[in-house]
């Protein structure tokens, strides 16, 4: 918190709750991202019920369909996942035989591919995941929208250099 804001309240999510004061957590970053991210956790898994998927998984399945052959690791560090997190999900995946492993000529590296499974459950899927994206941003214009995803990519980068270091 750097203290620009010695006060600030929330609006109140529901119509007839009053606004509740933030006080010192008003002008932290990570409390606003925390605090968003629930709430977009929630709506997910109510846009997406039957999937039994997490966010996670499905974001893995469409960074391997858009860079397929990518590496376990590459990806656990796009989304921002340790190696014991990203081994779990990769396996879950694999189980569900939405996702394959072939191994390259290093036989430590294991590329990573969508089967056909899982492309046609990427293809019932997406169209759901749009249609949550755009209910998430609809207090945002496309500008603010493409402003936001660039700051948060900026944030993401900044802590993943720091985790590097």
């Amino acid at each position: 918190m750097t203290g620009r804001r010695a006060s600030g309240s929330a609006a109140a999510i529901e119509p007839d709750a009053p606004a509740i004061e933030l006080g010192d957590l008003a002008d932290s970053l990570s409390f606003h991202m925390k605090r968003t991210d629930a709430l977009v956790f929630q709506h997910f898994n109510r846009r997406i019920p039957r999937s039994r998927m997490v966010r996670g998984e499905i974001a893995i399945m469409m960074l391997v369909r858009t860079n397929p052959g990518l590496n376990q690791d590459a990806v656990g560090r796009s989304v921002g996942l340790d190696k014991s997190t990203i081994s779990a999900a990769i396996a879950k995946l694999k189980d569900r035989r939405l996702i394959e492993q072939r191994s390259s000529q290093d036989k430590r590296v294991r590329h990573l591919y969508l089967t056909p499974s899982g492309r046609d459950f990427l293809k019932r899927m997406v169209p759901l995941v749009d249609l949550h994206e755009i209910e998430i941003a609809a207090g945002l214009s496309l500008a603010e929208r493409e402003t936001l995803i660039a700051l948060l990519d900026r944030v993401f980068q900044s802590v993943a250099r720091l985790e590097d270091a």
